[in-house]
């Protein structure tokens, strides 16, 4: 009897808990960076972004810098990647093998997001001026084989955003 009024009262409070976990506050357009959920190169994309665990060329400075560490020569990426509304992103990588280090590599990812016209209230039909977007982020990989079948890696990344008369940066690691 004891257990299982214990396992009710578990079940209630992880479940109170998560009530108090939705009430959170509505944040539109609160988040940066987004471009950089963007998969790189066209195998990780092909399958449905499940490249993960598989990747072994230089697109593993995207997916999984330990990736970097089963690369059998230096390679070069570069991609170009067309979107709706004049969008573009496009990624420029390249992966060095240093035997008994490990692997480095550098990439740099843009998202272009084209020119477009400035609107007011006043100015529905646009002022005349135009403004653009940009988003990068500069990226230095490693990655090492521990043993066969063990790899570790890191990103160390500077990203920028760019947008008419703003900007903001910020430094990331995964």
């Amino acid at each position: 009897m004891k257990h299982s009024i214990a396992i009710i009262m578990l079940i209630v409070l992880n479940n109170s808990i998560a009530l108090f976990a939705q009430n959170k506050p509505y944040r539109v357009g609160t988040t940066a960076a987004n471009f950089l959920e963007m998969g790189i190169g066209s195998a990780g994309n092909a399958m449905g972004d499940a490249y993960v665990s598989v990747v072994n060329d230089i697109s593993s400075i995207y997916w999984n810098p330990a990736g970097l560490a089963y690369m059998t020569q230096n390679e070069l990426l570069f991609m170009h990647q067309p979107w709706i509304a004049g969008i573009d992103v496009n990624f420029a990588g390249a992966g060095f093998i240093l035997r008994n280090i490990g692997s480095f590599a550098l990439a740099i990812t843009n998202m272009d997001y084209g020119r477009t016209e400035v609107t007011t209230m006043a100015m529905q039909d646009g002022t005349g001026e135009t403004y653009d977007a940009n988003e990068y982020a500069f990226t230095l990989s490693y990655g090492r084989k521990i043993v066969q079948w063990f790899s570790f890696g890191a990103n160390i990344k500077y990203v920028t955003s760019n947008i008419w008369h703003m900007s903001a940066s910020a430094a990331a690691m995964d």
